[in-house]
């Protein structure tokens, strides 16, 4: 089932009430990856939401999705004042969705070590990358992430 969009922005509710279960699904778990952003005051962009509706329809798989997402912020030449805060919202949130997809998702001990370490991998990566200037934003990556497992721990 093809939901329809009539209005600019995407209703994933609508999703989640009338589409088909695989549609459901992806839905409800962008809503709650774009809900993580907006809970640290980020808003995610039109683009988001569009490259998120593809993924539900079925055209694209997330890992196009989040290629799709970086690759608009490169490409992108007429930069606005809030970009910088929506692309980090956006790239979060496809890699949320992206962890929240995955069947192979664990939350056993094995788990928590296995993403402490991708943590910790990734934060050498950034300040090798960036310098010290990432951490700001590094941080409110791993504060999402918690919420994330605390979340899906206790559903």
């Amino acid at each position: 089932m093809t939901i329809i969009k009539t209005q600019p922005h995407i209703d994933l509710d609508e999703y989640i009430r009338q589409g088909e279960p695989s549609q459901k699904e992806k839905a409800s778990i962008w809503q709650t990856a774009i809900g993580l952003q907006a809970v640290d005051g980020l808003h995610t962009s039109e683009y988001l939401r569009d490259t998120a509706c593809k993924h539900i329809e079925g055209e694209i798989d997330i890992d196009v999705a989040r290629e799709l997402i970086r690759s608009y912020y490169q490409s992108k030449t007429l930069r606005e004042p809030d970009d910088e805060e929506k692309q980090e919202a956006d790239n979060v949130s496809a890699n949320i969705t992206k962890i929240l997809s995955s069947l192979t998702l664990d939350f056993s001990t094995g788990g928590y070590i296995s993403v402490q370490s991708a943590l910790r991998w990734t934060t050498v990566f950034l300040l090798i990358t960036h310098g010290i200037s990432a951490m700001p934003w590094f941080v409110r990556i791993i504060r999402t992430l918690l919420r994330v497992l605390i979340i899906h721990q206790y559903i």
